[in-house]
């Protein structure tokens, strides 16, 4: 396991519509640890999908 000490790293999330997914960047901006996981995708019938609105 990689110990990564603080304040060398930032990390980005990014919250889409099929996935979440995690980056971890050095001080030169290169990918050091990544994650993704993704959602399973809900479908009400064919040709049909789901959204909400506040």
């Amino acid at each position: 396991m990689t110990v990564l000490k603080q304040g060398e790293f930032v990390g980005s999330l990014d919250c889409g519509t099929t996935s979440v997914r995690y980056i971890v960047f050095d001080k030169f901006a290169s990918i050091v640890a990544r994650y993704q996981l993704a959602f399973p995708q809900y479908y009400p019938s064919p040709g049909y999908f789901l959204t909400s609105h506040p």
